[in-house]
């Protein structure tokens, strides 16, 4: 996944200063990301190999990066995704990742994720993340509860 990531970093350099941001070459570099990404490699999509790709980012010692780093990266999984045509099994296959990661505490940040939630949210819409924010809210809703039982029982 880092080599297609790096593959879109460059052809998007590519069209924004070699060929000026023409509108017909960035159209064509979509239509030609889309047709790449979107087929089966063996029983897995690209959509389920970049949800696993985002788990192993999210979880700790994960991806080693400074935090301003961290957004970036995160920014450019997100343009990598936006070019999947199976947006729902990502979003499906996330979802578990995120659960899992939410309650054994294995994530790296409860702030990289909401960043990548709020980046597909501008993606794919408020609805798609909706249950996402959700699943968040409530472990925060539930570990405010458990320390408010804690200090009152000491």
């Amino acid at each position: 996944m880092e080599k297609l990531i790096k593959m879109l970093d460059e052809y998007i350099y590519i069209i924004q200063y070699c060929f000026e941001g023409n509108t017909s070459f960035e159209i064509h570099r979509a239509q030609g990301f889309e047709a790449f990404l979107n087929f089966e490699i063996g029983k897995y999509t690209v959509s389920e190999l970049l949800a696993t790709y985002t788990d192993n980012i999210l979880r700790k010692n994960g991806l080693k990066l400074p935090q301003e780093e961290y957004e970036a990266y995160l920014e450019k999984v997100v343009k990598l995704f936006s070019h999947l045509t199976d947006k729902d099994i990502f979003i499906e296959s996330y979802k578990n990742f995120l659960a899992k990661r939410l309650l054994s505490e294995k994530s790296e940040s409860i702030d990289y994720e909401r960043c990548i939630v709020t980046k597909l949210k501008v993606n794919c819409g408020r609805q798609v993340t909706d249950s996402i924010e959700g699943m968040m809210n409530d472990l925060e809703l539930a570990k405010d509860q458990a320390n408010k039982y804690k200090d009152y029982r000491t």
